[in-house]
């Protein structure tokens, strides 16, 4: 979902799209949903995402692991955009 406001930021919004996939609502006769809503996402917010699952910690020597993972995990991306280009 790509809204001017995340879920953190406004539990209406948060509330509104939770009810929407839970179940399905009926207007005029019609039947609608359950939809599944996904929440776009900051890099950063994928990236810590990430390391987390790696458990890569972001203090002391781990910060230069996790460094070089979100390096490796980049370079892919910017060769891409550079034949694009």
């Amino acid at each position: 979902m790509i809204s001017p406001t995340g879920e953190e930021k406004s539990p209406f919004v948060r509330d509104t799209f939770k009810r929407l996939s839970a179940k399905p609502f009926e207007k005029d006769g019609k039947n609608y949903g359950p939809y599944k809503v996904e929440w776009e996402r900051s890099r950063e917010n994928l990236e810590a995402d990430l390391c987390d699952s790696l458990h890569l910690a972001d203090d002391g020597d781990a910060k230069n692991a996790r460094a070089d993972v979100l390096a490796r995990v980049q370079a892919p991306r910017a060769k891409r955009r550079g034949a694009m280009g």
